[in-house]
This record gives C-alpha cells, structure tokens and sequence, in this order.
C-alpha cells in the first residue's frame, strides 16, 4: 500500500515564477518525489500515465501508442533531409520538420489501493475531486487535513516540507484526517457550478455593455446628423434583444443558474440550514457555501467570522478596508452576507428580521441621540466606548459634551470610576495608556456625526450578520457531526 502526500500549488505567480505541485510517495520504507508542473501533469497524474523516466525512440516505436503531449521532438538541422528519416518518426510542424526523440520508458500516477492525503479546501479541491472520483473506480482514496491542524504539526512552521508531511502524518495519524466521499464531491462541484454561473453573468453584463456602448456611439457620431426620437435605454434594451450574441449569453447564464440550483438542492447543508432561512436562495447560500466549502477547515467561531469579514479588529474598530491595512477575510463571501443581511432587514417579521429589530433597539437605547464631535477625538471615542462596554461600563457621553479634549477626559474618569474596584486594578496598565493617548489627542477640527439612524441600521445589520456566522458555525459542525455517527 502506498502513501501518497500532495500538496497543490498554482502553477505560476504573477510575476512568472514556477510552482509545480509537489508529489511524495512513501512506498516500502521509501521516499520518492514529482513535481506537476502543469494542470495536464496533474491529469496525468490521476489516469496514472504521468511519464517519470524516458528513452530514446527506436525505429520500430509507434508513437500513435503514446499520448502526443508526452512525445519529446526536436527540429531538424538543415543539413538532415527529412526524407531519408522514417517517416513514422517524422511530423510537419508549420515550414519545418520535426523529429521524434524521446517516449515515455516509465509512468506513474494514482494506482489501486492508493492512499491520497491533502490539505482541507484551497486550491487543490480540483484535484481532489479527480483523484476521489477516479479512486472510485480503482479502489483508492483520498484524505484531506484541516489547515489548522496541519499547520500545528509544521515543525519549521514553513510549507515547503508539506507534502512529505501529509504522508508522514497520515501513516502515523490518520485519525487526523478525514476520507473525501460524495458529500465533499458534492461541495466541491457546488463552487465549480457557481463559479461558472459568475462567469456567465460577467459575460453577458459585459456584452450588454458593449452594446450599450456601441449604440451610443453610433447615434452621436452619426454621418448624416439624424439623431432618433426615444429614450436611450429602451434603445439599447431592443439592441440587446435582437442581439444573437446576447441572447446566446443569457441563455448560457439561464443553464448555469439551474445546475447551481441543483448542486445546492444535493447538498445537505443547503437544504437543512440555508433553505429555511428566509430571503437565503440558492444565488447567496451557493457564495456562503463556496468560500467556506467545509467547516471542518475553521477550529473556532471566531476564526470563521475573520474569514468572513465579519469580525472586530482589536482596536475595536469593524474590518473595511483602509490604506495600508491588509483585508485578509474572503470578499465573496463578506458580499453574499451583506446581501443577506438586507434580506433581513426586508422581511422583519422572519426569525432574523426580528433578530435585526431587537439589535436596532439595542443600540437606540444604547445611542440615543446623534453626537457631533471632531472627527479624531470621535474616533478615540469609539475604540474607548468598546474597551469599557468589554468591562460593563456604559455611561453616555451625552453630558460631558466630547467636542473638547476635556470633554471626552471627563467622560473616560467617569467611566473609569464606574469600574468595579478589581476589575480597575487588573486593567491598571491599560487604563494609563489610554489616559497617555488622549493626553496625546489633537483635534482636526473636522466634526462628524455618528449614531445616527443611518449609523445605527448598519451596526445592527453587521451585528446581526455576525451572530448569523455564529450559529452557521454551530449547526454546520452538528451536522457535520451527525453525519460521521451515520457512517
């Protein structure tokens, strides 16, 4: 039986740089390694006619036994004269002539009894996918890690040495691993649908734009000056309807939209936590879905709502993105949620459209009037309010008038007073700090205005989001747990 670790790379940076995927099989007490250069590689790789040593071609080969992208050729010089080579061993390639050198002598690839082991999610679940469904057929499988879990056993705490430690750690762990079965077919295949279905819509939003273009163009700059009587846009809405290259795209993008439909409609996840949401179709569950792809890859909640966006940075602030900070959480994802979150907001009388209301309420009762202040001194403000609601403390600055250094000095000792006794002594260090910054404050003498009940839907949009991602990652993991007992 072999052990075979693989860990996916792409192919190529953006700067050209090669990164083949690293293959290394323990086999008997022996290491070997590949390298898969190409997607072909990989494919290679999975029918198990990946060429690993070649010989040089002999005058009785027929090269129509071999597959034509493993056959190594070389132009011939000016001096040879093609016809006097075997003609079976000759090919024309635009004005010049090549000759067969190399064949394969040696394969290898995915054999029965293979045991694959991989990284949880990323960029080889395409691969994954190929090396599952072919080991179906040939009696091999595929187990994948928890990038968590990998990365904890790094000993240098670098991804080089990955691939020989996925096959290290599955013979000796292999409860650490998990076998990929349909239900992780069905999931990966799911991301393949919807990102098709994007695809698709890219493209027929781009023609339709092109049309639009075009059409415009053409009435302005018209030779002959006779500039038609109509609106633009229903103009441009009939040049897309007798467009057939439109119509084509449209039709493309209808076909995609019914196989995401029906990926999610084989998916358990979809059918138990995301159809009975209200306002979650298969357009916003397919994007939760398909950046996640399995919960498995999130040790906690809150390492799932970072990936999602939807976490609080440290200083307190929400995550947006800002010069010169890195926007590490999935895009896709924190994009599908904010769609979600309107639907919420637009059906209040559903479970979460009343989470919504009573965080609304929440923070009114909490802010309840607007405040005007200098922009820096409002910014201090807001990273100081979380600090002390973290410790229970909620007085309103509204009688302390922060639009002055003095002002909001004031309201932090009154907060600080607020404390109880031991809570203050341990948070001593922390509250000299925050006293040495707004010692340190300057006013910009811009004035902003916050809470206010634009500010305040929002918040509460956002909070309700995250709380959302809270129970996806509980119920997510019950029914993954729920599945493994029915194994």
């Amino acid at each position: 039986m072999r052990i075979i670790g693989i860990r996916h790379r792409i192919k190529k940076t953006a700067e050209g740089e090669a990164r083949p995927t690293q293959v290394v099989i323990l086999e008997n007490g022996e290491t070997r390694s590949l390298q898969l250069e190409t997607e072909t590689d990989e494919l290679d790789f999975v029918l198990d006619r990946f060429p690993v040593n070649f010989r040089k071609v002999e005058e009785g080969d027929e090269l129509s036994t071999f597959c034509t992208h493993h056959v190594q050729w070389r132009k011939l010089k000016k001096e040879e004269n093609y016809e006097e080579l075997p003609a079976s061993l000759i090919r024309k390639d635009g004005k010049t002539y090549e000759l067969a050198t190399y064949v394969p002598a040696a394969y290898d690839g995915l054999k029965p009894g293979d045991n694959i082991s991989m990284i949880l999610g990323g960029s080889g679940d395409n691969l994954a996918f190929a090396l599952a469904r072919r080991g179906q057929e040939i009696d091999a499988k595929v187990f994948r890690i928890p990038p968590f879990v990998l990365k904890g056993k790094r000993v240098e705490k670098k991804e080089d040495g990955d691939a020989e430690l996925l096959a290290n750690l599955f013979s000796s762990e292999k409860s650490l691993f998990y076998e990929v079965g349909p239900r992780d077919l069905d999931l990966i295949w799911l991301r393949e649908c919807l990102r098709n279905r994007v695809d698709a819509m890219k493209a027929r939003m781009a023609c339709g734009q092109r049309l639009r273009t075009h059409l415009i163009g053409t009435i302005f700059c018209s030779p002959e000056g006779k500039f038609p009587e109509g609106d633009l846009e229903k103009a441009s809405d009939e040049a897309k309807a007798n467009d057939k290259i439109f119509a084509a795209l449209s039709s493309e993008e209808a076909k995609r939209e019914r196989d995401l439909e029906k990926a999610c409609d084989a998916l358990n996840v979809y059918r138990v936590i995301f159809e009975p949401i209200e306002g979650c179709g298969p357009k916003i569950a397919s994007r939760i879905i398909g950046a996640v792809i399995d919960i498995r890859r999130f040790e906690t909640k809150a390492k799932l709502r970072a990936f999602c966006g939807v976490h609080v940075l440290e200083d307190g602030r929400f995550p947006r993105r800002r010069n010169n900070e890195v926007a590490n959480w999935n895009g896709d994802c924190r994009q599908a949620l904010f769609l979600l979150g309107d639907q919420f907001n637009r059906r209040p009388n559903s479970e979460w459209g009343q989470r919504l209301l009573a965080a609304k309420a929440k923070y009114r009762l909490a802010h309840p009037e607007p405040i005007v202040s200098d922009d820096k001194l409002t910014f201090l403000y807001r990273r100081l309010e979380v600090f002390f609601r973290r410790h229970g403390v909620t007085i309103q600055p509204d009688e302390f008038k922060i639009v002055s250094i003095d002002g909001l000095y004031a309201w932090f000792r009154a907060c600080v007073t607020e404390m109880e006794e031991e809570t203050r002594d341990n948070l001593s260090r922390e509250i000299i700090e925050w006293e040495e910054k707004i010692e340190k404050a300057q006013v910009s003498e811009r004035t902003v205005k916050i809470f206010t009940a634009g500010h305040l839907h929002k918040m509460a949009i956002w909070y309700t989001i995250g709380k959302f991602v809270e129970n996806l990652f509980n119920t997510w993991w019950k029914l993954e747990a729920e599945t493994e007992t029915t194994k």
